[in-house]
């Protein structure tokens, strides 16, 4: 891998604060984190909702997750946009 020793894989969680701070995601998350080439980037209730989804993180991998007042359609955008590999399926959540 010439070049890209030190880069990181940016995991990017747009989940609001009541998830993506709850005790599961907190365990999950601290493992992945273990791992030297992995950075995990927390996208706030602040970005998420005011943020245009241009001046969202960037990230590699997205992990996202619906909850009440969620704006799904936007990180839907943001994937549109920032083409990350994405964990899981987007419009399948609008089914919950």
């Amino acid at each position: 891998m010439e070049g890209g020793e030190n880069r990181k894989i940016v995991v990017g969680v747009c989940a609001m604060s009541k998830k993506s701070k709850s005790k599961p995601m907190k365990e999950i998350l601290s493992r992945v984190q273990r791992h030297p080439a992995i950075e995990i980037v927390i996208f706030s209730d602040e970005t998420i909702l005011n943020e245009p989804v241009t001046s969202w993180p960037d990230c590699n991998c997205l992990i996202s997750f619906y909850s009440s007042g969620f704006p799904l359609q936007k990180a839907i955008a943001y994937v549109e946009l920032k083409k990350p590999f994405v964990v899981n399926d987007l419009s399948a959540q609008y089914d919950l």
